[in-house]
């Protein structure tokens, strides 16, 4: 994931854009990371701004994907938090721009518990 996904110019811009990211060793996890339970590596997870987490990804993911994911991550989070348009505005952006990945058919499931 270090050198095909996070070195990846447009998932770099992504993440400087959208996201906190943080990166914990699972050798010593440190205190706040503890609650998270991790198995498997690498593990990414999206947490709202109360440290709730509302999507994970686990394994390999190539750059395309990987925002796709977050992008549904973040809409997860968003409906979550009662911010609607919000979450379809994650949701579209995912289903114009990165249609046939995994974390596209997701949405489509996603937008049905949503009002219209």
């Amino acid at each position: 994931m270090d050198t095909a996904t996070y070195g990846d110019a447009q998932v770099i811009r992504f993440i400087n854009e959208n996201l906190v990211a943080m990166r914990a060793p699972t050798s010593s996890m440190p205190p706040w990371a503890q609650k998270y339970p991790i198995e498997y590596t690498p593990t990414v997870l999206v947490l709202d701004d109360e440290g709730r987490e509302h999507h994970r990804n686990v394994g390999f993911v190539p750059p395309r994907e990987f925002i796709a994911d977050m992008l549904l991550g973040m809409a997860k989070a968003a409906k979550a938090k009662g911010l609607t348009a919000q979450a379809k505005t994650y949701l579209d952006k995912l289903s114009r721009e990165y249609q046939g990945t995994k974390a596209d058919n997701q949405a489509g499931e996603l937008k049905r518990t949503m009002p219209a």
